[in-house]
């Protein structure tokens, strides 16, 4: 009887350079995880809308813990459940197994789900923090009996936090690079 552990160690996702945040997504670059431990199955991107500093609103309040520490799988809402108004949700954006990693390591947050898509990566509020967190889970079907698929994983740092630009709707009819980074 095989025993596999949650993946050893999962990478902070980077916020490309080239990438500035849109009014309603941002692009981040992903790395695959450690196998050492085993296996993986499939990745989640948690994004969490973060709280602005009270003393500076121009900053936001960077969470001290861990994704894995602040939320269990049970507790991560959906796009739908979550409220734009309401800082600290944290809601899964996308998931894909390992076959379809993104080529380039690239996922855009903030687009809306493709037809087939298990969750809805839907537009981030104007005017809001976001950061996202790699979750990676151990492939365990046939392997292990020791726990279930989707309560054996590890989650990576949170990614420095970006700010979503505030929504000229004036702007998109009259700029053509405002059109551009929508």
């Amino acid at each position: 009887m095989w025993y596999v552990s949650a993946p050893a160690k999962v990478y902070q996702p980077v916020m490309p350079v080239h990438s500035v945040a849109g009014t309603q997504s941002f692009a981040a670059l992903l790395y695959q995880a450690s196998t050492r431990n085993g296996p993986i199955s499939h990745y989640q991107v948690i994004v969490l809308k973060l709280r602005k500093n009270s003393t500076d609103p121009t900053q936001p309040i960077i969470p001290q813990s861990p994704a894995d520490e602040m939320f269990s799988q049970s507790e991560l809402l959906v796009y739908n459940q979550t409220n734009g108004d309401q800082a600290y949700s944290a809601y899964i954006a996308i998931e894909f197994g390992i076959s379809s990693w993104p080529k380039s390591g690239v996922v855009y947050v903030g687009l809306q789900a493709q037809k087939g898509q298990k969750y809805e990566n839907g537009p981030l509020w104007p005017d809001s923090f976001y950061t996202i967190s790699l979750r990676a889970f151990a492939y365990t079907e046939g392997i292990c009996s020791n726990a279930r698929n989707d309560t054996l994983y590890k989650s990576s740092p949170w990614a420095v936090p970006v700010k979503s630009k505030i929504e000229l709707p004036f702007c998109r009819m009259l700029c053509f690079h405002c059109q551009m980074s929508y």
